[in-house]
């Protein structure tokens, strides 16, 4: 299901987020072979604006921002990896 979908059939878009990203996450392990390891990273910036809303995600290494007034404004936070 894209995220688009389960927000059109009523989930939160914060839900539909988090959804969307450990339903990636588990496809990506599901196509690996038995036994076999990876060790791939990702990074991504989620943003999807809701009329007057926006609602930000990030994975990994990377940050969201925006620009208000010329200055940079973090829409982010920093991920840390826990083992």
């Amino acid at each position: 299901k894209t995220l688009l979908a389960a927000i059109t059939d009523g989930m939160t878009v914060p839900n539909a987020l988090h959804k969307a990203c450990v339903d990636t996450d588990a496809g990506f392990i599901a196509s690996l072979r038995d036994g076999e390891r990876d060790q791939s990273g990702t990074t991504a910036c989620i943003v999807v604006i809701d009329g007057t809303v926006m609602y930000t995600g990030n994975l990994g290494d990377s940050r969201a921002v925006v620009c208000r007034g010329g200055d940079a404004v973090a829409l982010t936070t920093d991920q840390k990896a826990s083992s």
